[in-house]
């Protein structure tokens, strides 16, 4: 993945302004941002592991372990896709680049 400013995202943000449109280009403050929310992510997933694993712990029975698994690992896609949909990465090759879900 690479955050610098390549002569293909030169490219891009120069037919973006031929069609009107101002494109931030992609740099290290997505790269920030992917770092920022990662470790988040990596918390919770910790959190959540901790919560299925003392599963039968009755204060922990509670709070539905699989159910906040499942809702963790379904926050988890959001992230992925929302970082391809707000372009904070470059999607490449042929299956993610026309796969309507990673546009």
């Amino acid at each position: 993945m690479s955050f610098e400013f390549t002569p293909q995202e030169q490219t891009r943000v120069q037919l973006a302004h031929l069609g009107g449109v101002q494109l931030d280009p992609i740099g290290h403050a997505d790269l920030a941002v992917i770092a920022v929310l990662s470790s988040v992510y990596f918390v919770n997933f910790a959190a959540v592991a901790f919560l299925v694993w003392n599963r039968n712990y009755p204060p922990l029975k509670s709070k539905y372990p699989f159910l906040m698994a499942a809702i963790m690992i379904s926050m988890f896609i959001y992230f992925l896709g929302d970082l391809v949909l707000k372009a904070h990465v470059h999607v490449r090759g042929r299956v993610l680049s026309n796969c309507m879900l990673f546009c």
